[in-house]
């Protein structure tokens, strides 16, 4: 038998999946998207994913065409892509599809109900394979709890290998081809398909998929309102001014006309999309300062290596200052972080940022020998760190900002360009 999976904690993208009433207490199923007829890196509507595995839209292998949902493990470890489904307590829903499985792997479609706020949890096993099969079809029903809240349909994999789903539907009704999503359910139900540092791409939090969006927006709000005379874009770091570092940036920059337009986990990529998405538009500050680059060095959709980080940095410079030509860029290193591994990476990258100092425009400015023991070592100091060692505490930017200070300055005093 197939291990149990880990139950599933945080709140996973709710996706536009309907249950609509036949009769009070009974629910007809309608499973979106079945056919895996539209999506990019992934099939629409099947972006849910837990645990160590890889999904996407498959193709080139498929029970019928146009692709199929793929769901790849690797060194036996386990995981789930699915589509979220709300409502059906205590509703009977009987679902067919077809399953694949190659390499080492055990695969099995699933049904799992959960309660509200994930206080307990069913799982419903639909069909299993193992190893290398052909295209299995499997139709069966299954009763979901009454505490159900929603429940996911997917495809769980485990071992060395891959297993595909495809045709998913409610077993009395034709399998849905899907349609397209726009920009917007897209960007509030998945992170953008995986690309270069240098490439825009929206931000993305599975647990919260609306916030990164609303935050966006309220930025714009900001930018609408003008009046910005220095701008900070970066990442958790720098929204963490008017957090952590709230002391220093009341007494330092918010007298200057300072706004601040970090977001928690923005790389390169995000970054880019949002000044394309008019996050600068209509400013005029005499000074950007700008640190990004620490997300770009995690294996995800925005990882990069440590040439094309830099290369994504010098991207943003480059758009910063087409979009604001009279305003000078303050480019500040990524600071060291956590383990050696981090900051050898970051050491490399930093030394490609310091060349795109001018001298006039682009200033570069490298703060890391004031947040290490060792410089271009892990061993950072902790009393400057949160215990992450990633995030400042609240004396890591009263040093950040005495590091800051004295160039921050030379440029605003400089005449305008």
């Amino acid at each position: 038998m197939i291990r149990s999976f880990p139950v599933l904690t945080g709140a996973f993208a709710l996706l536009a999946v309907s249950l609509r009433a036949a009769e009070p207490g009974v629910f007809k199923l309608r499973i979106k998207n079945g056919a895996m007829t539209h999506g990019d890196g992934v099939p629409d509507e099947w972006t849910g994913k837990f645990g160590d595995i890889e999904s996407g839209r498959d193709t080139q292998v498929f029970k019928a065409a146009p692709a199929s949902l793929r769901v790849t493990a690797g060194g036996g470890k386990s995981g789930q892509a699915f589509q979220q489904i709300k409502g059906g307590a205590g509703a009977k829903v009987r679902i067919a599809g077809w399953i694949k499985s190659r390499g080492s792997v055990k695969a099995q479609a699933v049904v799992q109900a959960f309660a509200e706020g994930f206080k307990q949890n069913q799982f419903m096993q639909l069909i299993f394979v193992q190893g290398e099969t052909d295209w299995a079809q499997f139709e069966k029903e299954v009763q979901l709890p009454e505490w159900t809240a929603f429940f996911n349909v997917g495809l769980m994999v485990e071992g060395d290998g891959a297993a595909w789903l495809d045709e998913v539907r409610e077993a009395t009704t034709p399998v849905d081809a899907g349609k397209p999503m726009t920009e917007q359910e897209r960007m509030t139900t998945s992170p953008p398909t995986a690309g270069k540092p240098w490439e825009p791409g929206w931000g993305f939090y599975p647990q919260f998929p609306a916030a990164w969006q609303a935050q966006f927006q309220g930025q714009l709000e900001r930018t609408k309102k003008g009046g910005a005379n220095v701008v900070f874009i970066g990442d958790s770091i720098t929204i963490g001014w008017v957090d952590a570092g709230k002391a220093e940036w009341a007494k330092r920059f918010e007298p200057l006309g300072a706004v601040d337009y970090g977001i928690g986990g923005d790389s390169t990529r995000q970054v880019l999309w949002r000044i394309g998405h008019g996050l600068l538009d209509g400013l005029a500050p005499k000074l950007v300062v700008l640190k990004i680059g620490t997300n770009n060095l995690y294996g995800d959709h925005n990882a990069g290596t440590d040439e094309e980080i830099a290369r994504g940095v010098e991207t943003v410079v480059k758009i910063v200052r087409e979009k604001l030509p009279k305003t000078r860029v303050l480019l500040l290193g990524i600071l060291p972080r956590q383990n050696e591994y981090f900051s050898s990476r970051i050491q490399r990258i930093v030394a490609l940022l310091a060349k795109l100092d001018d001298g006039k425009t682009v200033r570069f400015l490298d703060l890391g020998a004031h947040f290490q023991m060792t410089p271009g070592k892990g061993d950072v100091l902790p009393e400057l760190f949160n215990d992450d060692r990633l995030h400042l505490s609240p004396k890591g930017y009263e040093v950040f900002a005495d590091a800051l200070q004295p160039l921050f300055d030379e440029m605003m005093k400089l005449p305008s360009l």
